[in-house]
C-alpha cells in the first residue's frame, strides 16, 4: 500500500535579520518544579504525568481517534530531540509575523505544550506544532507492519512518534 502525504504550509511573514522583541517577557506557560530538588530538577513520575496531560490535549484538540498515537505523544521524551534549553518558542502576532521568544528555564515543562519550538531559529527552522502534525500522521490510518519515509525529519521527533 502506497501513501502519500501531502503538507500544506504558509510560510509566516519572517526575517531572520529582525532579533525578537528584547522587552518581552520569557515564556513561562507553568511551573512544576520541585521544592528541595537540586537545581529545581523535575522527577521522572512527573515527566510521564507531564507527557501523558500533553498527549490527552493533542487528542481533544487535534481531533485523535488513535489511541496508538496518543499513546506515542505520552511515550516518547519531546525534549531529548529539540536541544538543550532554554528554548525557543515561536510566537505568532495578530498580524501574521512571528518572533522567537526564550524561555526562562531548561525545565522540559516548556516543550510539553502545543508550541514550535525553534531548532534554528536564524534560518525559521521549528520542531514543528504538534497537533498539525498528529492530525496529519492521523490521517495517514497507519497500521501495524506498514512502513513509512519520513524525508526532512529535522531532530527525529515525529519519526519517534511514528515509530
Amino acid at each position: 500500500m502506497q501513501m502519500i502525504l501531502q503538507m500544506t504550509w504558509r510560510k509566516p511573514s519572517f526575517n531572520a535579520d529582525q532579533p525578537a522583541d528584547p522587552s518581552a517577557k520569557p515564556v513561562r506557560p507553568l511551573n512544576l518544579w520541585r521544592q528541595g530538588c537540586p537545581s529545581g530538577c523535575i522527577i521522572v513520575s512527573e515527566l510521564a504525568t507531564l507527557r501523558r496531560r500533553f498527549a490527552e490535549e493533542l487528542r481533544a484538540t487535534a481531533h485523535l481517534t488513535s489511541d496508538g498515537l496518543v499513546e506515542a505523544f505520552a511515550k516518547v521524551p519531546r525534549e531529548r530531540f529539540v536541544g538543550h534549553g532554554p528554548w525557543q518558542i515561536c510566537v505568532f502576532a495578530d498580524d501574521g509575523s512571528w518572533s522567537y521568544r526564550s524561555t526562562d528555564s531548561d525545565d522540559p515543562i516548556h516543550v510539553y505544550g502545543d508550541v514550535l519550538i525553534g531548532i534554528d531559529s536564524a534560518r525559521g527552522l521549528n520542531n514543528g506544532e504538534p497537533s498539525s502534525l498528529a492530525a496529519w500522521i492521523e490521517s495517514l490510518a497507519l497500521r501495524s507492519g506498514e512502513t513509512v519515509v519520513h524525508i526532512g525529519s529535522g531532530t527525529g521527533y515525529y519519526t519517534a512518534i511514528l515509530a
